[in-house]
Order: C-alpha cells, then structure tokens, then sequence
C-alpha cells in the first residue's frame, strides 16, 4: 500500500488536484481554481504537498513560508478519507520538512476542532462576510 506525501506544486492544475482544492475554496469555479492554482505556482514562498495514497491524492495542504513561520492557505481531505488521519499528517509534514516554529491558519466552524486536535490553539476569532472565522495558531515544542 503506496503512502506518501509529495510536492504538487508542479502539478496544481491537474484535475486531481483541482478535486481536492475545490472543498477549501469559497464557490470553487473552473476560473477561480485555475487563477488560484496559477498564483500558488507563481509565488516561491507556496508550497503544495498532497497525501498519495493507494496510488490516489486523498489531501493537499497548500502553505506559505517566510522566516520562521507558515500560513495555511488550503488544506482538504477527500470525504471519503476523512477522520483516517490525512490532514494531519499533512499538518505535521509542514513542521518536519521546513525550517518554522509557528504555523497558522484561518478557518470557520466546518473546520476549526481539525486545528484544534492537532494542536493548534484559537488567538482570534472574527467576522467576515457573516462568517465567524478563527485565526489559529500552532507552535512546534523545543
């Protein structure tokens, strides 16, 4: 059985990836996905890593790097592969593979008890577009 975390930067416009950015994306268009995907690959300081597993992408995390910290631009797991641990290892990944101490995220309700169980703590919370958001922080042990 094929696991593996690997870089999708290269390939963020493929249909697989597209698939799984869609559920992290605010009316997921054809034309917002691809605008969002070609910004991503564009900047250097994004990264794209997808979960491999059974030879199929079941989770993305797309992250932003500067100094010693990362910010969460887009994380999912397909439904399907939801609860198995995906988005974690994901999470994780990001502290194993690069260079921070602090990563952050912004979520909503649908998603903020998955930062908190992998132990990232609320430092904000707000309102946009009638959405309550959450503003989330993790920082690694020393």
């Amino acid at each position: 059985m094929t696991r593996y975390i690997i870089n999708v930067k290269p390939n963020l416009t493929d249909e697989n990836i597209f698939e799984l950015l869609a559920p992290s994306t605010f009316n997921p268009t054809p034309e917002k996905l691809h605008s969002r995907a070609a910004a991503y690959k564009y900047n250097e300081r994004v990264h794209a890593y997808a979960y491999l597993y059974c030879n199929q992408y079941v989770g993305i995390v797309v992250f932003e790097t500067y100094d010693n910290h990362a910010t969460v631009l887009d994380i999912a797991v397909n439904k399907a592969y939801r609860e198995m641990g995906f988005g974690t290892r994901l999470i994780n990944s990001i502290f194993e593979n690069f260079k921070i101490d602090t990563l952050t995220a912004e979520t909503d309700d649908e998603a903020v008890n998955f930062y908190l169980k992998c132990g990232f703590k609320i430092v904000k919370t707000k309102t946009s577009f009638n959405t309550k958001r959450y503003v989330c922080k993790k920082e690694l042990n020393f």
